[in-house]
This record gives structure tokens, sequence and C-alpha cells, in this order.
């Protein structure tokens, strides 16, 4: 059974009292968030400037980076996301 506070703790843990910038930030949040929230994906993005894409400056998955790419936002689970 996962330890969910542990697992925050750890999360806040990568964050605090780092210098991140660029790449390396966007990487560490992406980390961050997945570990902290107890998700198996978690990504940062930015809404390319077509609008209708997402491009991902960094993503989790499964405890190890994976490669970045762009996909269309209308019905992908960023969608529901995005909308609220």
């Amino acid at each position: 059974m996962p330890n969910i506070m542990a697992d925050r703790e750890r999360a806040l843990s990568l964050l605090a009292g780092r210098v991140a910038q660029g790449q390396a930030f966007f990487d560490l949040a992406a980390e961050a968030l997945a570990i902290g929230l107890g998700y198996r994906w978690s990504g940062v993005a930015w809404r390319h400037s077509c609008g209708t894409e997402l491009e991902l400056l960094a993503f989790y998955e499964d405890g190890g980076k994976r490669e970045l790419y762009r996909f269309e936002l209308a019905g992908s689970p960023c969608e529901d996301v995005y909308n609220s």
C-alpha cells in the first residue's frame, strides 16, 4: 500500500531548495507531480500557437522521463483538465 504522505514529502523535497531552470525545471515539475499525486503519468505542456495542439515540455511515466511530442487537445485526457 502506498504511503501517500511519504510520496508527497518526496515530491516537495524534489522542488524545495532546488534552483532548476529551463528543461531541468520542467522535468523536475513533471516528476514531482507524478510522485506527489500518485499518478503513473504526469506532464507539463503548453498550448501550441495553432490553438488545437499541446506540446509537451516534460513528460514523466513509471519512474522516468519520456519522449516529448505534440498532440491534439480535443479528445485527450488533458482536454478535461484544460477546460476545468
